[in-house]
């Protein structure tokens, strides 16, 4: 029987911690390596430290977790489990002298809504067991993120429909979620025929954030969501704007996660006057390099603007505030007074 093993966390991450305990159940001692658990457990360890996937990690410190072991106090076998206990201490030392910060801050919930294509139709996606959002909750876990669902009763099918989500209604998604509390929501359209998923990020002080990832498999786009999840909580946790500023900023890490090579960036801009609107939108169009705009769409007082670009996005940040009268507000997201 192959091995299997699953990290649980015992004890939650806090500043006066100086150790952490994983449990890794084993079916098969014989198949079992305690070099590759150990190293498995300090990967898992530091990505719920930092809120950052172990290949973010690695890529600009590869050898990051060469001496796992190193970062380990003690370990041995228990009831059919094998407990690794690990020197938080020394391993946040370790992050921070590769320049990665730790998660400091208190870790924010959300509420997940998920809707699919399926052919010419959308729908709601309900109880029943699916790739896209099975690996979201099990990120969830892994970052130590709460991200719960929506019991999906004919309350909430009466709440909100496919329709309402994809027209970006907000007002329609926070009051279908306000049943559950949360300060935070997540709502997701898969699209498998296109090889996409769209993400919404709405909050209970009316900033959105949205965009898309895409792949070939609903695990990869998945992946390259969790990516962008995991930046944007740990920005949103820590309150402070440039942390937001920079949540997404180019990395170069991990393909599909951020827009490089051509790639179509969404962009959200709020006006109160069209006419200041157009002006920039000829701005981007005729003035700064490297920056396209592709397509643009209204609704209300917010335009939609889709651009192509090669640039980072630290980079189209600055374009854009260059432009006299238009402040940043959140991730991709802008205002014109």
């Amino acid at each position: 029987m192959a091995l299997r093993w699953l990290f649980t966390l015992l004890i939650g991450w806090a500043s006066a911690a100086h150790a952490v305990e994983f449990r890794l159940p084993v079916e098969d001692t014989s198949e079992f390596s305690i070099d590759i658990a150990l190293q498995q457990a300090v990967v898992r360890a530091a990505e719920q430290m930092t809120g950052i996937p172990s290949d973010e990690l690695t890529a600009d410190a590869p050898d990051l977790f060469s001496l796992s072991e190193a970062f380990v106090n003690s370990y041995g076998f228990e009831d059919e489990a094998f407990l690794v206990d690990i020197d938080v201490e020394g391993l946040k030392d370790r992050l921070e002298s590769s320049g990665i910060s730790v998660w400091e801050g208190p870790r924010p919930s959300f509420l997940m809504w998920v809707t699919e294509e399926r052919g010419l139709e959308r729908v709601m996606v309900g109880a029943e067991p699916h790739p896209v959002i099975d690996q979201v909750l099990e990120a969830g876990a892994r970052f130590n993120i709460g991200i719960s669902r929506p019991l999906m009763d004919l309350e909430d099918t009466l709440a909100l429909s496919p329709a309402e989500i994809w027209g970006e209604f907000a007002g329609a998604v926070e009051t279908a979620s306000a049943r559950y509390g949360s300060d935070h929501i997540l709502v997701l359209g898969e699209r498998p025929d296109r090889q996409m998923l769209r993400y919404w990020l709405y909050s209970t002080d009316g900033e959105t954030v949205s965009g898309d990832v895409s792949g070939p498999t609903p695990s990869d786009r998945t992946e390259a969501l969790i990516g962008r999840l995991m930046a944007y909580a740990r920005a949103i946790s820590e309150k402070q704007t440039e942390r937001a500023r920079d949540a997404l900023t180019d990395r170069a890490i991990v393909p599909n996660q951020l827009p490089l090579d051509g790639e179509p960036l969404q962009l959200q801009i709020r006006f109160s006057d069209v006419i200041d609107l157009m002006a920039l939108l000829d701005y981007l169009s005729t003035d700064t390099d490297g920056l396209k705009v592709a397509t643009f769409s209204l609704a209300a007082n917010q335009a939609d603007v889709q651009v192509t670009t090669n640039l980072s996005l630290e980079a189209v940040d600055e374009i854009l505030s260059s432009f006299e009268g238009i402040q940043f507000v959140s991730p991709l997201v802008y205002a014109l007074n």
